[in-house]
């Protein structure tokens, strides 16, 4: 039963960091994405304005 409870809780604590990380890593990139289609839709309408 020790070693059950042991794996439980490293089971946890792997998704708890798994997920921090995903965190830390995906807000940049959202961020990013965000930025590049604001951009690319600002570069969609200043093109059909030209036109």
């Amino acid at each position: 039963m020790r070693w059950i409870e042991a794996g439980f809780v490293l089971l946890i604590a792997l998704d708890l960091i798994i997920i921090f990380l995903a965190i830390f890593l995906l807000t940049p990139l959202y961020a990013l994405a965000a930025i590049l289609v604001t951009a690319g839709l600002k570069g969609i309408h200043n093109n059909v304005r030209i036109k």
